[in-house]
């Protein structure tokens, strides 16, 4: 006999058959638990993590000039548009307006820059308007750090999914130390917030991605690539976030690098799936990551 807060390993393992079943079945998808994971659409991140998970919270962090604001414009552009979720970006760090221009010159291949000039050519015009009637087609929204206490997320999502209920929901908040409940304070009090923050990915079923800034003192290290213990308030990141991945450039360190144009994706906590490196080539220009395809994920055991 089974209740909601108890199954047995049979009525697990027919779910899990019929989830893999149904995935197998779809050309080019990973098998995922239930269709629970949301796919990136950039194969190697979803090889080493099997898609994000609703319900998680995942913590990308990184240095100044690493990329993460763009990164989390292609993964929100991504899961949008391909991936059918609907996408609520907290914009604490730039407004809507100058954020999605970023979005836009990711998938049209012009300067941000000149989107917003506007100093675009007459052939740029038409890629621009496809660029703009695809996004404007996904299920995308944004909203500023007014709107970025947890209450307020509490009633926009349940406005968003009045509007769609059986769309996967993802949640980025860029970035932590903007977020309003920490103008006035320190690392100290990341715990409560982190704890509430995954209470909330769990409350409401959704992914949410929470932006983190690594504080300078890891810039001195000599191959400056972050490690676990360069986060804010460590302790609590590993206590409630699923997946913990930090950004490295180290073009931007070092004006000899052979990795030039190149960006680490390393995982350094990643749930019931393997830690590892995703190289991504990254266009800053474009504000655009792109797949390095002569790269395979680098995987080591959890």
């Amino acid at each position: 006999m089974e209740g909601t807060d108890m199954q047995s390993s049979a009525a697990l393992s027919a779910e899990l058959l019929e989830g893999l079943e149904k995935r197998s079945h779809a050309r080019g998808a990973l098998p995922t638990f239930l269709d629970r994971h949301i796919q990136t659409h950039f194969s190697e991140i979803d090889a080493i993590t099997q898609g994000l998970r609703r319900g998680s919270l995942m913590v990308l962090a990184g240095s100044t000039g690493m990329g993460k604001t763009a990164l989390a414009l292609n993964l929100a552009r991504n899961m949008s548009l391909h991936s059918h979720a609907t996408v609520l970006y907290g914009a604490c760090d730039s407004p809507a307006h100058e954020l999605l221009p970023r979005m836009l010159a990711s998938m049209c291949g012009i300067e941000s820059c000149r989107i917003r000039g506007p100093r675009l050519t007459e052939s740029e015009w038409p890629l621009l308007g496809d660029a703009i009637a695809a996004i404007s087609s996904a299920s995308l929204f944004f909203m500023d750090s007014s709107a970025c206490f947890p209450d307020a997320i509490r009633q926009r999502c349940a406005e968003l999914r009045d509007q769609s209920c059986s769309a996967p929901m993802v949640l980025i908040l860029d970035h932590l130390q903007l977020l309003p409940q920490l103008q006035h304070a320190g690392d100290q009090d990341l715990r409560p917030l982190l704890q509430e923050h995954r209470k909330l990915a769990v409350e409401l079923d959704l992914c949410l991605i929470l932006l983190c800034q690594i504080p300078p003192h890891a810039e001195l290290r000599y191959d400056h690539r972050p490690l676990l213990n360069d986060l804010p308030c460590v302790a609590a990141m590993q206590t409630y976030a699923h997946v913990i991945a930090v950004l490295h450039r180290d073009e931007y360190w070092n004006a000899d690098s052979a990795a030039r144009n190149q960006v680490e994706l390393i995982f350094l906590k990643n749930t019931d799936n393997p830690v590892g490196t995703v190289r991504l080539d990254f266009e800053p220009q474009f504000s655009r990551f792109l797949l390095t395809r002569k790269e395979e994920p680098i995987l080591q055991s959890a």
